[in-house]
């Protein structure tokens, strides 16, 4: 029987954050679920690279919660290798910078996001600069509507418990 060589077969999702975290300098925060220990899997990604993981914490610029994977998925062939995310980190951080300044389209979705308290004040600026790492990884030169709608599910997950709303 073959063994398990990546702890993290099945989480493209995550592997995705690891990289927008590597090129843009961000801190990175993952919940365990009952299939993953989250400091064993703090341990993984610091040395196949070199990220330091925040395991269960939530003050971090990109919060992610693992998905479920089943037994089969596991055993599957690596998927990317950690070089190639690494590289494409690499390459995103080399990159020119972007125009933050936001659309009418990417401005609507953050005051969604906000008007139903989803997003905090604090986290405008912080998805604001990690949409412009996932803008710089897409290779564009402005933040545009899916580059924030990428960013803030990773602070809608720091923001998990549902607003308490007055009438």
């Amino acid at each position: 029987m073959r063994q398990l060589t990546d702890l993290l077969a099945g989480q493209e999702n995550f592997k995705r954050a690891i990289e927008i975290a590597l090129a843009g300098s961000h801190s990175l925060s993952v919940y365990e679920n009952n299939i993953y220990d989250a400091n064993t899997l703090a341990e993984f990604v610091c040395e196949k690279t070199g990220l330091h993981l925040n395991a269960n914490g939530l003050m971090a610029d990109i919060v992610i919660e693992l998905s479920p994977v089943h037994f089969d998925q596991l055993m599957l062939p690596s998927g990317e290798s950690y070089e190639a995310i690494i590289a494409r980190a690499r390459q995103g951080q080399e990159r020119k910078g972007v125009d933050t300044d936001t659309n009418k389209s990417a401005e609507a979705l953050l005051k969604h996001g906000f008007d139903r308290g989803m997003l905090k004040v604090t986290d405008i600026n912080i998805i604001i600069s990690v949409a412009g790492t996932i803008a710089k990884l897409d290779n564009s030169t402005i933040v545009r509507a899916d580059h924030i709608a990428e960013a803030m599910q990773y602070r809608m997950n720091y923001n998990a418990e549902p607003p308490i709303l007055s009438k």
